[in-house]
């Protein structure tokens, strides 16, 4: 369902959000995908709003979410524990450490990658939301 104006917050358990697990570049990640994502689909739970995902993931010391393509949506990422690096396949982008907030608006195209900060870093928590922009939104580029 794709929740419009008058749609309301469904409050979950934790036991009724999709746990999701797996090995990426140099370790594994354990999540929670609160809406449809990836191999993930229940159409109970598609978006909300504007709303498309909404995940919270956790990564392993030294593993890396590896490069991902991304295009036409506004990303809002959460440092909710740690520290980690959030970057474009140019480097742009920068460290977030705990309690700190990066927005990005991506335009015609843009892939990220995330992984721990600091050598030896005990991993981190981000939770990250992803606006779909309007279709007949044209952006030709990328701010950070």
């Amino acid at each position: 369902m794709i929740a419009g104006e008058n749609a309301m917050i469904t409050i979950r358990s934790p036991e009724e959000i999709y746990r999701a697990h797996g090995e990426i570049d140099n370790g594994t990640f354990d999540g929670r995908w609160h809406f449809s994502f990836g191999p993930y689909y229940d159409d109970r739970h598609m978006q909300f709003g504007t709303l498309r995902v909404f995940n919270d993931d956790t990564l392993s010391p030294g593993a890396v979410w590896p490069l991902h393509p991304h295009r036409n949506i506004e990303v809002v990422t959460y440092c909710a524990a740690g520290e980690f690096r959030h970057a474009d396949q140019h480097g742009e982008g920068g460290v977030l450490k705990k309690g700190w907030v990066q927005h990005t608006t991506v335009g015609q195209g843009l892939c990220t990658l995330s992984s721990p900060f600091a050598q030896g870093a005990t991993g981190f928590l981000s939770a990250q939301g992803t606006f779909k922009l309007p279709d007949v939104t044209i952006h030709s580029g990328n701010e950070y």
